[in-house]
């Protein structure tokens, strides 16, 4: 007995130790974490904030009324945007600027951490140079004159033999608005279907040319011509509104397109004569006064304290259309109650094509009609209805107004 091994007698002595040193090690954390004024865990630690600059992308900026430009800001995660004056001019949480009235004010953006940057903004009386039936023999020199003055315009394209000449036109910065594919006004308002037909195939060679889908729209002899009636072009701006297109008329006339040639000089005369107020919108055309007469009305008008501008920045939807609407009808809505379809059946062979004519009842409705095939590797139908045959097979081809009324014609290609 006397001789038992010495860790059999220290073993009770070993694990009282052990829990000895176990609660001092919790008390010693404990009160680490009570106090925790001299001790800082690595959790704690974070890299410190630098605070950044932030930047516009312009100090200076000259506006017109009514037109919508973009400052890009930089520099926090944070920034607020204001004006110093609201009736001079505006701008929101995007950047976007609009000129509401003459004068000038600063445009101040704040970060997070306090800092600030600021454009000054000049607004002056708007001009919107637009030359439509273009491009003609005068583009280049219209180009040349426009180029020295550093000026922007607006040309409004028809397709011509000239047509090569809109890359150069949108490559010197000017804007492309649609016009017509043809200007012969009995095919571009023979229906509304001829309309959106020619309409579509000018866009597609615009965006050929210059890699961009045009936006703006003005019609051949205006919102108040004489070919096409008024409940047809209350539906076509109605369509084209929805399709995301602008319309714009014009305030002023150089008068060039009348039946009896004039002089730059009286071309001159109509436009500056024509001033009102602090938005206008000048019609010129790609014809031989526009060149001679634009190197007067520039100079001039910039000494009356006007900016040049084009279209696309115009801040309003479109100009004059809401006008035409209450000038026709007012601002009421007719919807389509019937879509009557000729023929509401027919055969084709493939490659074959057959127009289908819709009217809608009533006829004073403001709806607009499109087309749509169900099966398009049976039988395709395009903007003015006309349908042909793809492969043998049957199929519906739908006339539905933009109030939702539809009509179906059955197809059937064998």
């Amino acid at each position: 007995m006397r001789n038992k091994p010495i860790f059999q007698v220290r073993k009770p002595l070993i694990i009282l130790m052990c829990l000895l040193v176990l609660t001092v090690v919790a008390g010693i954390t404990v009160s680490c974490g009570k106090t925790g004024e001299n001790i800082i865990s690595v959790s704690d630690v974070r890299p410190a904030v630098v605070p950044v600059d932030v930047s516009l992308s312009d100090r200076e900026m000259e506006v017109g009324i009514c037109t919508v430009h973009e400052i890009t800001v930089t520099g926090g995660e944070k920034i607020t945007l204001r004006s110093s004056d609201d009736s001079v001019a505006a701008v929101d949480a995007e950047g976007k600027i609009t000129g509401i009235g003459v004068g000038e004010c600063d445009i101040t953006a704040r970060n997070e951490f306090g800092k600030t940057a600021t454009c000054h903004v000049t607004v002056k009386k708007s001009v919107f140079l637009t030359i439509d039936d273009g491009p003609l023999g005068c583009c280049s020199s219209i180009l040349r004159v426009l180029r020295l003055n550093d000026v922007k315009a607006t040309f409004f394209v028809v397709k011509t033999n000239n047509f090569d000449m809109v890359k150069i036109i949108h490559k010197e910065g000017h804007c492309i608005g649609l016009h017509t594919y043809s200007h012969n006004l009995n095919v571009c308002y023979a229906s509304e279907y001829s309309y959106y037909a020619g309409l579509e195939k000018l866009k597609q060679l615009v965006e050929e040319k210059t890699g961009e889908r045009p936006d703006i729209i003005r019609f051949p002899g205006g919102t108040n011509n004489t070919v096409m009636n008024w409940q047809g072009m209350r539906r076509l701006v109605s369509g084209l509104d929805d399709l995301g297109y602008r319309v714009f008329d014009w305030t002023i006339s150089s008068g060039d397109a009348a039946k009896e040639r004039i002089s730059s000089q009286q071309a001159t005369g109509n436009v500056l004569r024509g001033f009102r107020g602090n938005v206008n919108i000048i019609l010129m055309h790609d014809w031989e006064p526009t060149p001679k007469a634009l190197g007067v009305i520039i100079p001039y008008l910039r000494e009356k304290g006007y900016t040049f501008d084009t279209l696309d920045h115009y801040a309003e939807h479109s100009f004059r259309a809401k006008t035409w609407y209450e000038r026709s009808q007012g601002d009421k809505v007719i919807p389509c109650t019937a879509i009557v379809l000729n023929p509401s059946e027919m055969t084709l062979s493939p490659s074959a094509s057959q127009r289908l004519i819709a009217k809608m009842e009533p006829e004073t409705s403001t709806d607009y009609l499109r087309f749509v095939s169900d099966d398009v590797s049976i039988a395709t139908v395009t903007l003015e209805g006309v349908i042909t045959g793809v492969r043998p097979g049957t199929t519906k081809i739908r006339a539905i107004a933009s109030s939702g009324e539809e009509s179906v014609c059955y197809v059937t290609v064998a």
